[in-house]
Formats: structure tokens, C-alpha cells, sequence
């Protein structure tokens, strides 16, 4: 389990700061302390803690409405109350009532410090890998998940695991934004090498000796050496994005490190030893480079002995639902803001869409969705860029074909409607036709589903008759059609 992030609110200054160094002293990656007019406020602008203490104090009123405006603000937030006097005065079951997730007594032990602190992070960790299957998702930490639904990723995972076990260096190809990234850290995190430190270096980013200073260190005397992130790394993971674009001065020293386990800092003539595991990130072209004279070739086979290529997202989009509702989680949260419905439409509008910006292109569309509010918009967003790069929409979508320029835009609505359709037909036949239970059932005003029932046809089958609707002279609930509606 990672070391959890904790808060402590109380006003008792004394008391919250000894609990916090007993809780920074190991137990925790981050522990600190506010005030009870502090709390909402730092919970709110640190998403990812994992647990928080509430202090009681004399008159809990205040501890209660701190309580009551935190469960508001993350009610998946684990919080456990502090109290002197024992519950007494019944305000520890007042606590809990109010949503806290348990209390400990005061003065305590270290030992029932710590079996607190991992009894309810344990329940948060599980209670959210619970919300996905173990095997369509593999937890990366910080809220962040391995999606795998479909075979093609599953397999990924699966090569994962086994080079975990195979302490050399890995190769990761696929287009930009396939998830390279995560599938690094998931060889990390399963391999031996977890507990040691991981760094991600972006070769694209840095040039010439900014680069090789950033991977080896710079050495110009005691008060200006500088560490590199290969030597940072030792016992540990290096994720190398973008390792075809190293210069060559670079490539030869990253060689030596793979070769001989030996870093040569610049700016000195010594060498340390370091042993770092390198996991290298490129798109699909890099063997191209091979054949440019950009790329070394030894220094490329060292690296793609053992390689994994990921498929692009239209080519998994068992995937697609998992993902999208994955990011939404996440930006909800990190926007704090309240997740937004993933309606059967929008999900199959994204699932026949072929995604050319991968992952990135599909966190974007959920985050534009999550902040404008609207569907439909977030929707039209996909339609107007298939209109502008028409190799954005596949050919195996339905209503295509070589002689009809249907848009995204169009087919978005007939996905839409067949999506609607469907579903009011589901309600209708679990209601027996009872027209004004299913509008409650799917919410919509009754007005509403009548007009639906006419515009796609529906009828009841010739077992069903529906049940008599009388609606009151004048208030709306109903509609004049062409004769088939009551």
C-alpha cells in the first residue's frame, strides 16, 4: 500500500502537531495540520488525501458543521474523529451519524495510530478499485488506473507482468497518446523495483548537454554538482520518453549505462555506478531513425530485446467506456466539480468514433464535456473536427460509405436516436405501457414521451394493452398527434 496522504483539523494547536510528526515519521507520505475554519477550504484544493482527523474539542458544534461541510465536499473521504472524552456526551454517535467514518479516544498509542490509519485508507484503496473489475483495470496509484477491457490490452498487461519479473530494459511503441506512459509505470510498479525511486525525462524537450546534465549530472565543484536523474533513479525506474531524439552524445553515455551500469557526469572524469532499470518511450517510427543514422544501432537493440507495441484506441474501444469514465472521475475531482452521467449515446457516439488523438484526445473531450455541461455540445466538438479531417471517422460506422459524406455530426444524432429510442421502449415494456411511470422512470416530462412515442413509431406488442392515463383538462399532459396517442 503507498503512503497515504494525510489532514488533521483541529484547533487545539498543540495536539494537532504532535499528531502530525507521529504521523509524519513514517507511517505517511504527508501529514499536516489546519484549523477547523481551514478545513474545507485545504480539502478542497488537495483532491487526493486519503484520510482526515477531526478533532471534537469542547462543544462539538463546530467539529459538526466542519463534519457536515466535509462529507458535502468528498463524501469518499475517510474521516475519523479525535475526542478527549470518550462519547459520553454522545457526541462521538453524533459523528457518526453525521457520516464520520469512526473516532479514536485520546490520549493513544502509536500502535492504534497506525492501525487506524491503515484499517481506513485499506477501505478507501478497496473501495475504489472495487468500482473496477481486476480485470479490466489495474491500479497505478494517485487515482490513476491501467485501463485493459479489451483482448489487445489485456495481452499488454499480461507482457507487463512478465517482463516485470526481467530486470532489463523494455521498449514501448505505439502512437502518441496510447497510454506508453502508464504501461512504463505498470512494469515498475509490478516489478521488484517498486519500492525504489521512478523518474520520467523527456528527450524531446531537452537538447544538447540540457538533456545530458538532466540524465547524467553536472559536476563544477561542491557547491554547483547536480545529480542526474539515472544516478536519482538508482535501485529504481528511468522512463525515457521520446529516446530517439538524444543526441548522439547522449546515446553513447545512455549506452554505457545500460552496457556497464556506469554514469560519467559531465563537467568531471570520473564515472559512478548506478543500477537503474531504463524503460523507453517512441512512436512507431523510431526504427526509421535506424536507417536516418539519428538512432544508434546498438544502442537500439540494447534497447528493444524485449518491446511491447500498444494499439491504438481505435482498435480497443472495449476500452472507450472505461476510459472516459475514468476520466471523469478524475477531473471531477481534480475540478472539483460533480461527475456527469456517461449516457448510452454519447458512449456509443465515442465508441464508433476513431479517436486519430488516442487517450489525450479522449481525456480532452471528457474534460470539455465535464466543464460545459452539456452533451451535445461536448458532441459537436467531435463533429466539427471530423468535418475538418475526414480520415477521423472509420469506415466500418454505420450510415458511411463511399458515396455519402455523412458527418460525425449526423451520425452522432442517429446514434443518439437509436440510443433514445431504445430506451424509452425498455421503460414502456418494464411499465406494461404505463406511459406516466416510464416517463418518471427516465425522466422526462410526460409531454415529452408522448411526443418520443410518436416521433419513432412505438406501439405496444399485441400482448400489452396500455393502461387508462387520465390527465386533469388543461394541465399539459398531453398532446394531439396524428390519432395513435391518447
Amino acid at each position: 500500500m503507498a503512503a497515504p496522504r494525510i489532514l488533521v483539523v483541529g484547533n487545539e494547536e498543540a495536539l494537532s502537531r504532535a499528531l502530525t510528526e507521529r504521523l509524519s515519521s513514517g507511517l505517511v507520505s504527508q501529514a499536516h495540520c489546519v484549523t477547523h475554519r481551514d478545513a474545507v477550504e485545504n480539502v478542497r484544493e488537495n483532491p487526493n488525501l486519503d484520510l482526515l482527523f477531526l478533532e471534537l474539542g469542547e462543544g462539538n458544534g463546530k467539529a459538526l458543521h466542519t463534519l457536515f461541510q466535509l462529507r458535502a465536499l468528498r463524501p469518499n473521504l475517510p474521516i475519523v474523529v479525535l475526542t478527549a472524552r470518550g462519547d459520553h456526551d454522545g457526541s462521538v454517535g453524533e459523528a457518526i451519524r453525521a457520516g464520520a467514518h469512526g473516532y479514536l479516544n485520546m490520549p493513544f498509542e502509536d500502535c492504534e495510530l497506525d492501525t487506524v490509519v491503515r484499517r481506513h485508507v485499506a477501505a478507501k484503496a478497496t473501495a475504489l478499485s472495487t468500482a473496477w473489475s481486476s480485470e479490466e483495470a489495474e491500479p497505478l496509484g494517485n487515482g490513476h488506473f491501467f485501463i485493459c477491457a479489451s483482448p489487445s490490452m489485456r495481452k499488454v498487461r499480461q507482457d507487463a507482468r512478465v517482463l516485470a519479473d526481467i530486470d532489463g530494459p523494455v521498449l514501448i511503441l505505439g502512437e502518441g497518446g496510447t497510454g506508453k506512459d502508464a504501461t512504463a509505470q505498470l512494469i515498475h510498479r509490478l516489478s521488484p523495483r517498486s519500492n525504489g525511486h521512478f523518474a520520467k525525462v523527456n528527450c524531446a524537450a531537452l537538447a544538447g548537454e540540457l538533456l545530458e546534465t538532466e540524465l547524467f549530472g553536472h559536476e563544477s565543484g561542491a557547491a554547483h554538482s547536480r545529480v542526474g536523474k539515472l544516478e536519482l533513479c538508482h535501485k529504481g525506474s528511468i522512463l525515457l520518453d521520446e529516446v530517439g531524439e538524444m543526441s548522439p552524445s547522449a546515446q553513447a553515455k545512455l549506452l554505457q549505462v545500460l552496457q556497464e551500469g556506469q554514469v560519467h557526469p559531465l563537467g568531471g572524469g570520473g564515472s559512478r555506478q548506478v543500477d537503474v532499470r531504463v524503460l523507453a518511450v517512441a512512436n512507431l517510427d523510431l526504427p526509421h531513425f535506424l536507417t536516418e543514422r539519428r538512432l544508434r544501432e546498438d544502442l537500439y537493440y540494447q534497447l528493444s530485446a524485449f518491446t511491447i507495441v500498444l494499439p491504438p484506441l481505435r482498435e480497443r474501444r472495449e476500452d472507450i467506456p472505461l476510459l472516459a469514465q475514468h476520466f471523469m472521475d478524475r477531473m471531477a475531482a481534480q475540478y472539483h466539480r460533480s461527475a456527469l452521467p456517461l449516457s448510452p449515446a454519447l458512449i456509443e457516439a465515442c465508441r464508433h468514433y476513431s479517436w486519430p488523438g488516442n487517450l489525450r484526445e479522449l481525456e480532452n473531450f471528457v474534460k470539455r464535456y465535464l466543464i460545459m455541461g452539456n452533451e451535445e455540445a461536448a458532441l459537436r466538438g467531435l463533429g466539427k473536427l471530423s468535418e475538418k479531417h475526414p480520415f477521423a471517422v472509420t469506415e466500418e460506422m454505420p450510415g458511411l460509405n463511399d458515396s455519402d459524406a455523412t458527418s460525425l455530426r449526423s451520425l452522432i444524432k442517429n446514434v443518439r436516436g437509436e440510443a433514445e429510442k431504445n430506451a424509452i421502449a425498455a421503460a414502456l415494456q418494464k411499465t406494461g405501457w404505463n406511459r406516466k411511470a416510464a416517463a418518471r422512470m427516465i425522466k422526462v416530462s410526460y409531454r415529452s414521451l408522448l411526443y418520443k412515442i410518436d416521433e419513432y413509431h412505438l406501439r405496444p406488442s399485441n400482448t400489452q394493452k396500455p393502461p387508462e392515463e387520465h390527465a386533469s383538462p388543461g394541465n399539459g399532459n398531453s398532446i394531439k398527434g396524428n390519432g395513435t396517442l391518447g
